[in-house]
């Protein structure tokens, strides 16, 4: 049985498109890279309104372990991270300082109070959050760092902002640069779907304007 021409057409076209995307984007003009000065340093803060977040660096990777950046995250009464997620190539350890901070792995929930501790292994799900109506703080050391360090203060920028700054699709649309480039992926879509469909769909979003990475300073 034989295919006809005009229904082949259009996926000899988006093939063809998605071929040259890739190529221009991952080979011939690849994205520049952050440099030391676009990271953030000790004593940085973010602020999250919108999820009742506070973050504060008291490591960064210019001391000691450069692989090793330290934050202490402070969440409001029922604050929470804004959804569950991955890091495939990153470790981390929860450690809780005042109140307490539930911490959701893997479908398991753990209660981090005072100097407990909890370590989230790489490519395992993750959520924490504050149920109680006290404010609570945790400790989250992160080895080996990569680019997240600098992803966590653009993420956090991203989704700070009102409505009225931003459409949901262009926060999305920037929200799947960062995930690409950051290594933090959604925990309820299996990651190497996310990976796939980001690989072939970057080019794309990238030509749209949409950045992997922006500097630290406003």
């Amino acid at each position: 049985m034989k295919i006809s021409q005009g229904i082949l057409w259009p996926f000899v076209a988006i093939g063809g498109y998605f071929l040259t995307s890739c190529l221009c984007h991952y080979i011939i003009f690849p994205e520049a890279l952050p440099t030391d000065q676009n990271y953030p340093r000790q004593g940085d803060i973010i602020l999250n309104a919108s999820a009742g977040e506070r973050v504060q660096f008291v490591k960064d990777r210019f001391q000691g372990n450069p692989n090793e950046v330290i934050i202490e995250v402070e969440l409001g009464a029922h604050g929470s991270i804004p959804m569950s997620h991955v890091h495939i190539n990153m470790n981390e350890v929860f450690t809780g300082l005042e109140a307490q901070t539930s911490l959701e792995v893997n479908g398991t929930v753990h209660t981090l109070e005072n100097s407990q501790s909890v370590t989230v292994a790489a490519g395992a799900p993750h959520l924490p959050y504050n149920a109680s109506a006290t404010p609570s703080k945790i400790q989250v050391a992160m080895e080996p760092i990569g680019s997240f360090d600098l992803c966590l203060v653009n993420i956090h920028r991203t989704l700070a902002k009102e409505p009225s700054e931003q459409s949901w699709l262009s926060q999305q649309l920037q929200l799947s640069r960062y995930a690409y480039f950051c290594d933090v992926y959604r925990g309820d879509i299996p990651v190497w779907v996310q990976q796939a469909g980001l690989f072939f769909i970057t080019p794309t979003i990238r030509a749209l304007g949409y950045h992997a990475w922006k500097a630290t300073t406003p």
